[in-house]
């Protein structure tokens, strides 16, 4: 088959049957081995037209790509089911194990051949494909020394010396980002690519028979220059002026911010740049994974040394934003290793606030629900409880008031949007302290205006201030998104906090408070920041923030607040007056379940009120 959509559908099959290829008796004889082959077949796809014109890599079609990327996926889906999943067994496992020296040589012939150039995210792919076979090893040091194989060059290329000078100096850092479209220094692209690699491992590295991950062993060597970076890239923010061209809003964030597929007037460069539905995706299932996968991989070898200034910053945006998502998934699965990562290194744990909170007053917001997203909250859910106070608590304390002051200063910006008080001509100018402009380099913006004409050509700004032009009102959606996947973050990560259970359909009155929970609500620095940023939720012009703070208010009241005198003044003098304050004047109009929510919070905090004697 030489056909695209052709490879495409049969490959979308083949991921949607894995439950067959492990089912006795035939399953593993007649199906596993020549499906695998077909995969690794197709992650190396290119029609009659591309093998006649030696079309490569990036230069490939959309469609192309793609389907060598939905064959990569596949493999990773079929393997992680056979492996760890519903459909693996101990025959499927043995049978695994014993293919694993054939799936080596089919990755290394994938990734070696010359005339596939093979692109980065694949080969992150391909490289997951053989951590979760390995997954399937029956003796712990053959995984171990497999997963070492794998490790050693790219920790090597991480751990060099040039990449801690480029750790430790922010401009260092920032020019080293600005030479890298002219290969005047690799040395960042290399260990971006070697980070990435490392991640991808870790995430899919599982022990055998109880023992640690294999990865596990190699954190203490990571998350030094992980830190440091982290810390690096912060301050980038703190002189907007001097590194400015690496603090735009890319058009196609834009795009994934607000929730629309990936279109844009480059749309085969942007797909190669892979930030089609990254940006704000939680990573947990396979295919999350893989779009974090493509948010890692450097931008693509074709794109290198481009002449035209607009694809240049394009280029350079992608690769400060993968970059971003790389370090802060970094932590994030640090996190999720508990003892065996993160909680175990001393080191690393003491230098932890300083280098993520050191500059955080100056992060954009959709910086900061990144920030949340990928580390605060599974640093939240896999801190050991003997650390809780001495290494959760004191970075909660500081990022919840923060958190809170930022969700005060931009909830107007929602609330006034589109009025006479909003700024001129109704909207607000398109820069503030905790965002920037969207990039658009021409001073002429292209749109259809509705009209018989059709296609109108009106001037943009050049200030980028006006909040009149197109290019100011698309920079003011870009932050209006951003305000919201902020305050969707920070709901999230106070369920987590302040969790009760999963299940909204319990009723509120038979929820029980998780041992977490307790432990917050016994502090009283947490606990004050964690519950006047819920209350300030309450007043937020979201829908959906306003949706999940509400329920989860009502749910933490019964269960802990009203069973505490302590609690009863805050959710008098706070709560209460938050959502009468959101049902008598609505910033924004809410649904029926939203009221219902709100009416029986009122209800409740009015009968503690009666009920306590209170004014």
């Amino acid at each position: 088959i030489h056909k695209a959509h052709e490879w495409y559908g049969c490959v979308h099959t083949f991921s949607r049957l894995s439950a067959c290829y492990g089912a006795p008796p035939d399953g593993p004889e007649r199906w596993l081995g020549p499906v695998l082959e077909k995969l690794f077949t197709c992650t190396s796809f290119r029609s009659l037209d591309e093998q006649h014109n030696n079309l490569q890599g990036s230069s490939l079609s959309t469609v192309s790509l793609n389907t060598r990327k939905r064959g990569c996926v596949a493999l990773v889906e079929i393997c992680t089911q056979l492996s760890s999943g519903a459909s693996s067994s101990p025959e499927i496992r043995a049978r695994l194990a014993a293919l694993l020296p054939t799936f080596c040589s089919q990755v290394l012939r994938a990734i070696n051949d010359q005339s596939n150039s093979t692109l980065p995210y694949e080969k992150l792919l391909l490289y997951e494909v053989l951590v979760l076979v390995s997954n399937t090893l029956e003796d712990p040091a053959a995984q171990a020394n497999f997963v070492q194989d794998l490790v050693s060059a790219p920790l090597a290329e991480w751990t060099q010396p040039a990449v801690a000078e480029l750790c430790s100096d922010p401009a260092r850092l920032a020019q080293a980002v600005r030479d890298s479209p002219d290969n005047k220094d690799r040395t960042l692209i290399a260990a971006k690519r070697a980070l990435a690699l490392l991640l991808s491992i870790a995430r899919k590295c599982k022990g055998v028979k109880g023992q640690p991950r294999p990865f596990a062993r190699y954190w203490p060597a990571v998350l030094p220059n992980v830190l440091a970076m982290v810390k690096a890239l912060h301050y980038l923010m703190r002189e907007p002026s001097k590194f400015a061209d690496l603090l735009f809003i890319h058009p196609e964030e834009l795009r994934c911010l607000i929730g629309q597929n990936s279109a844009s007037r480059k749309p085969k460069l942007l797909s190669q740049f892979g930030f089609g539905g990254g940006v704000g995706a939680n990573a947990g299932s396979a295919s999350q994974g893989t779009q974090s996968a493509t948010m890692w991989s450097d931008p693509p070898a074709g794109a290198t040394g481009l002449q035209d200034e607009d694809e240049r910053m394009w280029y350079l945006l992608h690769l400060i934003t993968g970059l971003r998502e790389a370090l802060y998934s970094a932590l994030g699965s640090a996190a999720r290793y508990q003892q065996d990562g993160l909680f175990g290194i001393e080191g690393a744990l003491a230098s932890m606030p300083e280098a993520v909170l050191g500059s955080v007053e100056f992060l954009e917001h959709r910086h900061v629900a990144r920030l949340i997203q990928s580390f605060l909250n599974p640093f939240v859910l896999k801190c050991p409880p003997a650390l809780r106070e001495q290494k959760l608590f004191p970075l909660l304390v500081p990022l919840l008031q923060h958190v809170n002051q930022r969700l005060e200063q931009c909830w107007p910006l929602l609330a006034k949007r589109g009025t006479a008080e909003g700024g001129q001509n109704g909207t607000y100018g398109a820069a503030g302290p905790t965002w920037h402009p969207i990039l658009w380099k021409a001073l002429e913006v292209t749109s259809d205006d509705g009209s018989d004409d059709g296609i109108v050509t009106t001037s943009a700004c050049p200030s980028r201030q006006c909040g009149k032009c197109m290019r100011c009102q698309q920079a003011e959606v870009a932050r209006d998104a951003a305000i919201r996947l902020l305050g969707s973050s920070v709901v999230d990560l106070l369920s987590f906090v302040l969790f009760t259970g999963d299940n909204p359909a319990v009723d509120p009155h038979d929820v029980q408070p998780s041992e977490l929970c307790m432990q917050v609500l016994g502090n009283e620095q947490v606990a004050g920041a964690a519950l006047m940023t819920l209350a300030r939720v309450l007043g937020c012009p979201d829908g959906q923030a306003l949706n999940k703070g509400a329920n989860l208010v009502r749910r933490i009241m019964f269960c802990c607040l009203i069973e505490q005198e302590r609690f009863h003044g805050f959710l008098i003098n706070h709560v209460f007056r938050a959502a009468f304050g959101t049902l008598y004047a609505p910033v924004v109009p809410i649904n029926d379940s939203v009221t219902n929510t709100l009416l029986q919070i009122l209800a409740d905090c009015w009968s503690l009120a009666l009920h306590g004697g209170k004014d």
